[in-house]
């Protein structure tokens, strides 16, 4: 049985979620990334308690900043915070396609599709190149 996604045409854009201080906050975070593919930075958006909102803000994030991945932790009251930061996956995709942007486009491709979407990739289809991606990708996800 495949795992029900969420209906992505009903998540809120993620600036509708969350403050404009925090949604600025993630941007401005995102631009750091891509300039230092080492960043180990986080925002914190704190405990957001409805489970479906924070749903919605994982989702959201995904869709708006896919080189970034959002985490929840409970504190040390039990309380979940959510966490946003850099998805260092970013950079191992783009070494192996070659683009940021592809690489980006294939994160986003990740978080909202199902099992049976089809990505498509321009890249060098010999057999030595086809199977190195293949087993990278079967790493990384």
């Amino acid at each position: 049985r495949e795992p029900k996604r969420p209906d992505v045409a009903k998540v809120p854009p993620l600036d509708q979620l969350i403050s404009q201080e925090h949604y600025q906050t993630v941007s401005d975070l995102a631009k750091r990334f891509e300039e230092d593919p080492y960043l180990e930075e986080n925002v914190c958006f704190g405990a957001i308690e409805e489970k479906g909102k924070r749903a919605n803000i994982h989702l959201a994030v995904s869709m708006a900043f896919p080189e970034l991945k959002t985490q929840s932790v409970k504190n040390s009251e039990g309380i979940s915070e959510l966490y946003v930061m850099p998805d260092m996956k970013t950079n191992q995709l783009k070494v192996l396609l070659g683009d940021r942007a592809v690489a980006k486009r294939f994160q986003l491709f990740t978080h909202i599709s199902n099992e049976r979407d089809c990505f498509f990739l321009s890249i060098d289809p010999t057999p030595e190149n086809l199977t190195r991606i293949d087993n990278a990708l079967l790493d990384l996800y």
